[in-house]
């Protein structure tokens, strides 16, 4: 997968425009907030903001910042970028490194700290777990953003509603990289 295929491939699953008073990113377009759409120069409505421009915001403030040109699995890389777009840069590496840990215990640890470093970058990178390659990996990583997603709604109870949403959402990441 590219990264313009994995970056439409969210913007498919953010959806077009939204302006839900519980979500607290507010006015939305392909999942961008009006917030973000201003940091990256766009200064008109949020339901003119063309695809081109957000894929262009995508690509300069979620993929890059990330370092997902680093990452040499495209499924990893898809994960990450959802997370990331879902949540925030932080959350989305924590995810991963989150998840190599709880699969490697033998190992070094990574440090836990939502920073894209090389140590993080490398154990992506070289993580296999013998015939099942990267998918205990995947797998851990949808495992952790779903918990996540349950104590976002444990802790703030007019978050509920989206719950069943983001629950969909994983389903369809994980189709989405190829996992049944």
């Amino acid at each position: 997968m590219s990264k313009k295929f994995i970056i439409r491939n969210t913007i498919l699953r953010e959806g077009g425009f939204s302006d839900n008073p519980y979500d607290t990113g507010g006015k939305t377009m392909y999942g961008i907030t009006k917030r973000t759409a201003r940091n990256f120069g766009y200064t008109g409505n949020m339901k003119d903001l063309s695809l081109e421009k957000a894929i262009d915001i995508y690509d300069k403030g979620f993929w890059q910042p990330i370092r997902l040109d680093s990452i040499n699995d495209s499924r990893i890389q898809e994960l990450l970028f959802d997370a990331r777009v879902n949540h925030s840069p932080g959350v989305s590496v924590k995810t991963a490194q989150r998840a190599f840990n709880m699969l490697h215990k033998e190992d070094k640890e990574l440090a836990e700290d939502g920073l894209i470093g090389s140590q993080t970058i490398g154990a992506l990178n070289n993580y296999s777990h013998g015939v099942y390659g990267k998918e205990p990996l995947i797998d851990a990583m949808l495992m952790i953003r779903g918990q996540y997603f349950r104590d976002i709604v444990e802790n703030r109870e007019d978050q509920t509603i989206f719950i069943v949403g983001w629950l969909r959402r994983l389903m369809k990441l994980r189709n989405s990289v190829g996992l049944q």
